[in-house]
């Protein structure tokens, strides 16, 4: 007899459109009991390490597997640049362009093999080989960026403003340095509040920031070993826990017209706080929280 995991597991591959709308209704369904959780301001009680233990055997992977392989790195490279030459304006080569917490560098060598001037820049050298022959700028996102005001005709980041320790001055700067009628493009996930949003990747069931203790989530990334960015961690990265609302609102405060944007949504794993109500409650969560794992938005400057 098949399992309700695999059964769920069929139904995404064989009808995906139906699959959806099962998941439309199931989150309906669960509103008001997850509203009563949510509501409670008792304080939280998280769970054991024998519950953690059942946990981990109980769920598979569930999430698209990362590659950081020459091939999984180049392939996400040329999806996002492409992505970015939808853009009419990006068509034309000669921009000045900035990456900015650039990791692996390639989109941005993307876009210079395009035909664009291309600057990359983290506060680390996490750059592929392929990415050396770019001007590369070692930078704390955290204090003022080091390049003048109006560089920029294009400056873009993936996967970085839930690390980033102060989102608020980032795309201040992002703004200062960016020119009039420039775009700004922002990709990331999961935020913290998110099923994934740990970044623990080596635990496998959803939720683990708000299901266990710090002392215990410690203890476990030392058991299970933690790889991230394609290389062996000894702590996990920072992370902000800035929630989605809180990001709305900053987009809007910039001096920028927000000309695209859209959101992750992921409510499949919401059961798991109805199984687990006492983890989630007095948290001051709400169900966007739990479920907008990521967002895209697209800026352009006055």
């Amino acid at each position: 007899m098949l399992a309700i995991s695999d059964l769920k597991q069929w139904a995404r591959e064989t009808s995906p459109n139906l699959y959806n709308r099962y998941l439309k209704y199931h989150r309906a369904s669960l509103l008001p009991k997850l509203s009563s959780v949510l509501s409670d301001s008792r304080n939280p009680v998280t769970l054991s390490e024998e519950e953690f233990d059942i946990l981990q055997g109980r769920y598979k992977q569930w999430w698209p597997q990362y590659d950081y392989d020459a091939y999984g790195i180049g392939r996400r490279a040329y999806e996002r640049a492409l992505s970015f030459l939808n853009i009419e304006s990006l068509r034309e080569p000669g921009k000045n362009v900035l990456e900015i917490a650039c990791g692996d560098g390639m989109s941005g060598t993307a876009l210079s093999i395009y035909g664009h001037q291309v600057t990359l820049l983290d506060y680390q050298d996490w750059r592929d080989s392929r990415a050396y022959g770019l001007n590369f700028i070692q930078a704390d996102l955290g204090k003022p960026i080091p390049l003048p005001n109006s560089s920029y005709d294009f400056i873009f980041s993936f996967n970085a403003f839930e690390h980033i320790p102060d989102p608020e001055l980032a795309i201040n700067e992002m703004v200062r340095i960016l020119r009039p009628g420039g775009l700004i493009w922002i990709d990331f996930n999961p935020l913290y509040a998110s099923p994934l949003g740990l970044h623990a990747f080596c635990f496998k069931m959803p939720y683990p920031q708000f299901l266990f203790s710090d002392s215990l989530i410690q203890s476990k990334l030392k058991d299970l070993g933690l790889n991230d960015l394609g290389h062996e961690m000894e702590a996990l990265q920072p992370l902000n826990h800035w929630r989605s609302q809180q990001f709305r609102e900053l987009w809007h405060r910039t001096d920028c017209n927000v000309i695209q944007f859209n959101e992750n949504i992921d409510f499949k794993h919401l059961d798991i706080v109805l199984q687990y109500p006492q983890a989630f409650r007095g948290r001051d969560l709400c169900l966007d929280d739990l479920t907008i794992a990521g967002m895209r938005v697209v800026l352009q400057k006055h």
